[in-house]
């Protein structure tokens, strides 16, 4: 979660978003920003839930970081008009390509979800370098889990809303 003029947003890199981009003005297939609040709801709305992670406190970024998190986000993927990768997406949820010299190199012109968040991780410090494309949601959060790097902090669900 960032904050953009104030106000606690989240930034992802998706095509299910109904709503236009506060920085791009626009509904976009890609890197984008709404703010928080519409997002869970979006999720819990539709019968899903959301599980916020956090670093863990030896992780947590100082001030100056948390804004150097949010100028790499909105400046280089939101602003340049970062595009969502399907076809990354589709393969990172395969064994295929993993542990082999075939794995595609990353394209940071266009992103899946999971491979904007594992880039970002690795220039904050918080995940070792390596190419954010071999992740997936999943992955990814087990790693950091159980590398003790990220930590649950909070689920919402309709149930919990009510």
């Amino acid at each position: 979660i960032c904050h953009v003029d104030g106000l606690p947003v989240w930034i992802e890199s998706t095509t299910l978003c109904p709503h236009p981009c506060l920085v791009r003005h626009a509904k976009v297939a890609g890197c984008q920003v709404h703010p928080v609040e519409v997002r869970i709801q979006d999720y819990v709305a539709g019968g899903g839930h959301v599980d916020l992670y956090r670093l863990s406190p030896v992780d947590r970024l100082s001030s100056a970081e948390s804004q150097l998190l949010t100028r790499i986000l909105i400046r280089h993927f939101v602003g340049r008009s970062v595009t969502y990768d399907v076809g990354g997406a589709l393969l990172s949820g395969t064994q295929l390509f993993k542990h082999t010299r075939l794995l595609p190199s990353a394209d940071l012109n266009q992103l899946f979800c999971s491979e904007l968040a594992a880039k970002v991780l690795m220039r904050l410090g918080r995940l070792n370098r390596d190419n954010p494309t071999k992740y997936n949601p999943g992955t990814l959060l087990r790693q950091l889990v159980r590398e003790g790097t990220m930590q649950l902090e909070r689920s919402f669900s309709k149930e919990k809303q009510s």
